[in-house]
């Protein structure tokens, strides 16, 4: 019996890994492969994370996630502020409910998660597996996307709109994709088990080509901005232990080598324009980048138009914004750029309910000593829209509180 329980624990753990990157890199959209559509495998995906859900259940461990887990009330609330907003509309729009599906799949797979991790130490184990894995496949998915952006697009089973330059893999936008990089590479070399050294070192610098490497792929130069975020948390780390002298020995060699690459780099810039770099330094020639920056501030003047023709008292959820959102636009803008703005726009005045939770959230990164991970995250919902709703941000709330909520646990012990 003691074998059986053990075989079908390690079972549930690989289970629950699998899904939640399924989730994390949408890697339902690649059912198309199987010529099948993806609701195929997000329903098995829910229904499982449901059935391990009440098959967990422990009362006191789920008291105490509602007295501290704000990913549980963030999405409770956006639910009922969704349904709240659709009784008292008389909007006669579309009801869409993308967002709301896959706010609810998130909170059951996350809630199971929880109920296995909750004041063990495997938790920072499996962040770091879910994140390395994650972090193998986007690059698997940017090489072959940029080697054939075409194929891969025809192996998605949703429309995805392809760029012939940018890459997006699974999670089809650039940027989103970008923040994926850069989130996973901070979730591995944070929780990056005890190894030498020199070991530490070598795969430190294997992951900073590989997300310099796939943020330049991606074009995204906001995820450069949160790059530069990464590298002066860990480098600072990875060399205190070296004198001062080999420092500056280290830091010359490296102001040498990019001296005599000048010629290249510049040709590289040349050649490729719609990359990261080229789109930051020459992002006044660029007519795409251009475009964005237009795309971007007209979003934002039609997201206040938006609340102004709602008082700015109350939205119409996500449930109908889709298509009240379409009265704004000019062009095929989705939302605008921005996540506050979004949900303000979604939900009015009771958008403070989720900036609240918000908020406490970020006031628990800065206690457990999260600020890189605070300040990507704070990037992306300033530039964009889209990450309230992705699973990442979700999961980034979720490493976020129950490190919170390990810390309290290991101070009572």
């Amino acid at each position: 019996m003691l074998l059986k329980a053990q075989i079908f624990s390690k079972f549930e753990y690989s289970v629950n890994l699998t899904i939640g990157i399924i989730l994390l890199l949408n890697l339902y959209l690649l059912s198309g492969f199987l010529s099948i559509q993806y609701a195929f495998i997000l329903i098995p995906c829910f229904l499982i994370s449901c059935f391990f859900f009440i098959k967990r259940f422990n009362r006191n461990v789920f008291v105490n996630l509602i007295n501290n887990w704000n990913v549980f009330f963030f999405v409770v609330f956006s639910i009922f502020l969704s349904l709240f907003t659709y009784l008292v509309s008389d909007l006669k729009y579309d009801l869409k409910f993308n967002d709301a599906i896959r706010v609810i799949i998130y909170s059951i797979y996350l809630s199971w998660t929880a109920f296995i991790y909750y004041g063990k130490k495997e938790l920072n184990l499996f962040i770091f597996k879910i994140a390395a894995i994650s972090l193998f496949i986007l690059l698997l998915e940017g090489i072959l996307e940029s080697y054939d952006p075409f194929l891969f697009a025809m192996l998605l089973s949703e429309n995805v709109s392809k760029t012939i330059s940018r890459v997006g893999g699974t999670l089809a936008d650039p940027n989103a994709y970008s923040n994926a990089v850069i989130v996973f590479s901070f979730f591995i070399l944070y929780f990056l088990p005890n190894v030498k050294f020199y070991l530490k070192l070598f795969i430190s610098i294997l992951i900073f080509f590989v997300v310099f490497y796939l943020v330049e792929l991606s074009g995204s130069r906001q995820g450069l901005i949160s790059m530069l975020v990464l590298l002066f948390y860990f480098v600072p780390i990875l060399i205190e232990r070296y004198s001062l002298k080999s420092k500056m020995i280290a830091l010359g060699t490296i102001l040498v080598i990019f001296m005599l690459c000048l010629p290249l780099i510049y040709s590289y810039l040349i050649n490729n324009p719609e990359s990261s770099l080229t789109r930051v330094i020459f992002s006044s020639d660029n007519p795409k980048s251009v475009n964005s920056n237009l795309e971007r501030e007209e979003s934002l003047v039609a997201g206040f138009n938006f609340l102004k023709s709602n008082l700015f008292l109350i939205g119409p959820g996500m449930l109908y914004f889709d298509d009240a959102w379409q009265q704004f636009v000019k062009v095929n803008v989705p939302f605008p750029h921005n996540s506050f703005l979004f949900i303000f726009c979604q939900f009015g005045m009771l958008s403070f309910f989720i900036l609240y939770m918000m908020i406490k959230t970020f006031k628990r990164a800065m206690i457990i000593k999260y600020w890189p991970l605070l300040l990507i995250t704070a990037i992306q919902l300033f530039l964009l829209a889209n990450p309230i709703y992705y699973a990442i941000h979700f999961f980034t709330l979720f490493v976020i509180d129950m490190s919170w909520m390990e810390t309290k646990i290991a101070k009572t012990a």
